[in-house]
């Protein structure tokens, strides 16, 4: 099988590619990403390319397959029109491409941010993405696209995606020395390990199956609260902060406060957790890394494990 991988200097991809590499019915793999090349094989060409660009269509002339991994997650200095011209239309350039070469196999790298608030949420519930969460209404629309124009895509709904090589701004969270108190109903959520969505990318291409796949690790956690107040019992000192606290100083703030930290802080408070059985029923996928498992390879890539 010949594939394309966008986004392919990309933290997810830093994940995939290597496990791709290794698996023998894979001929050959080519990257495509505006940043140079982050991973060497012998199966691995790497094209230096905007996804935006016309000239996608000819580099993906002749694969069977494509994962779409090209987004972008933090708005930073971007105008959202910017942040949505790179993962709308973008993400657009690579579908067209794929049906103008007649690629067989499309997966696409989804997110549960779509779905909006809630507990056990699967595949059948009506997305409906939080307004503060630009990411989240772009993975939609990119959804909305794929199943008009591709309806036999896989589309992976992935949560939060954690270990030794996801960004890190994220992997630092796990360091702040402040856990978060939410008060008598926090937040429940979860995260997967990069390794466990490389697998399911794996998976994908090889079954026979299209639709939507929830990813996620079994474990219902807190990412403000035991999640980095677990680093107690690992002899970091820590200080307890209520979460209303926060909320007021960023009220307070908002015309000061990078709107990606302000994305963060409504994050950190939302519930948001899904039932992945219908990827374990379809794929034979279900997480082999825990929640934990995801924090100690985060923690062990900046040497604080």
């Amino acid at each position: 099988m010949k594939i394309l991988v966008t986004g392919a200097s990309g933290c997810v991809a830093a994940a995939l590619l290597p496990l791709l590499a290794a698996q023998t019915f894979v001929e050959s793999i080519t990257g495509v990403d505006r940043k140079a090349a982050a991973f060497t094989d012998d199966k691995y060409k790497h094209v230096q390319l905007d996804m935006r660009d016309a000239k996608l269509k000819d580099v993906m002339a002749g694969h069977d397959a494509v994962v779409h991994l090209g987004f972008i997650v933090a708005q930073e200095k971007l105008t959202e029109a910017e942040m949505r011209d790179i993962n709308v239309d973008g993400s657009a350039n690579v579908v067209n491409a794929a049906r103008a070469t007649g690629v067989r196999k499309f997966i696409n790298m989804s997110s549960i941010s779509v779905y909006g608030s809630g507990e056990n949420m699967d595949e059948s519930m009506t997305p409906q993405p939080p307004p503060w969460f630009p990411y989240a209404q772009h993975k939609l629309a990119v959804e909305q696209y794929i199943q008009q124009n591709m309806p036999e895509a896989i589309q992976f709904r992935a949560h939060l995606i954690v270990g030794g090589r996801a960004r890190k701004f994220l992997r630092e969270i796990f360091l702040l020395p402040v856990w978060l108190d939410f008060g008598v109903q926090p937040p429940k959520q979860q995260v997967v390990h990069e390794d466990d969505v490389a697998d399911a990318v794996v998976a994908g291409l090889q079954h026979e199956v299209r639709g939507l796949y929830n990813l996620a690790a079994p474990d219902v956690i807190q990412l403000g609260g035991d999640y980095i107040r677990k680093g107690i019992e690992e002899g970091r000192k820590i200080r307890r902060m209520r979460f209303g606290v926060v909320r007021a100083i960023a009220n307070v703030g908002r015309l000061f406060i990078q709107k990606d930290l302000l994305t963060l802080i409504s994050m950190l408070d939302t519930t948001s957790t899904v039932t992945c059985a219908k990827t374990t029923r379809d794929l034979g996928w279900h997480a082999k890394r825990s929640a934990w498992d995801a924090r100690r390879d985060a923690l062990k890539s900046l040497g604080k494990a």
